[in-house]
């Protein structure tokens, strides 16, 4: 994009040089590089703002998951909740940040000791005081047994990086997604095909660990063994539109980028 615009830049340049100097020749040559590079800009503006993740649209969000469970952590914007029309379930804080974005949640749930107190009037909660359970423990527990399972997991990242690792430790043991404005993340125990941009980044951890192969990325994994804390494949790249993972043993959990990211692993 950089040398795209730098290029339109120059172009315009010659423009005026050529307008001073009356040269029809330099004025048009360089009018049409500029009508191709701003063409170009236009149209890797559009290509990054595409979703690099196509088999996991909004569409088919209603389709494979029955809730939305927001934890007190980064929250999309609300546009998100008006488009994906399922019931929002809140834990506890995460109460906060959604009514105050005009998102009503048809639960709030948890021991209520982060929820605004002026919020919780007219609205239906369920207070459990329970000390050895977190509040996102308390949300999937409710959620497993009122059928609302798989649900779409929000704010699982933000705020103190204990509390974000604890996040994932619970969110790994269940069958959802984790959606951020960033990243989607889902746990894989068989064999998934993803329908992802070329150049799409990814990374595929063991959860704790996992014997897989992989086909359709810059640096493929066959009967390769991850583990976390220990061996992962962070980073890795789609080289082609399907790509495929195949769990042998274990529990893999992969974590996708939405949008495309240009830095050293795209070369």
């Amino acid at each position: 994009m950089v040398m795209l615009v730098n290029y339109a830049i120059c172009s315009a340049s010659w423009i005026v040089y050529g307008a001073k100097t009356g040269s029809g020749f330099v004025i048009w040559s360089n009018i049409i590089g500029l009508s191709a590079s701003g063409v170009s800009i236009i149209q890797k503006y559009k290509y990054d703002k595409r979703s690099s993740v196509q088999s996991l649209d909004k569409n088919l969000f209603t389709k494979q998951y029955k809730s939305i469970l927001c934890l007190d952590g980064a929250l999309p914007p609300s546009s998100f909740f008006k488009d994906i029309k399922l019931p929002i379930i809140a834990a506890d804080g995460a109460a906060n940040s959604l009514i105050n974005t005009g998102i009503e949640p048809e639960l709030i749930i948890g021991d209520l000791d982060s929820i605004n107190e002026k919020l919780i009037k007219k609205r239906t909660i369920l207070k459990i005081p329970d000390q050895n359970t977190t509040d996102f423990e308390k949300a999937i527990d409710y959620i497993a047994q009122n059928n609302l399972s798989p649900p779409i997991i929000l704010g699982i990242n933000g705020g103190y990086i204990d509390h974000i690792l604890n996040n994932i430790n619970l969110f790994s043991s269940i069958n959802a997604m984790c959606y951020s404005e960033d990243i989607i993340g889902f746990t894989v125990q068989d064999k998934i095909e993803l329908d992802l941009l070329v150049g799409t980044k990814l990374s595929i951890f063991g959860f704790p660990n996992c014997c897989l192969s992989t086909n359709g990325l810059k640096w493929e994994l066959e009967n390769s063994t991850l583990t976390f804390p220990g061996v992962t494949s962070c980073f890795n790249r789609s080289v082609s539109n399907k790509v495929e993972i195949t769990v042998h043993s274990g529990k893999a959990l992969v974590f996708i980028y939405k949008t495309p990211i240009n830095d050293a692993g795209i070369h």
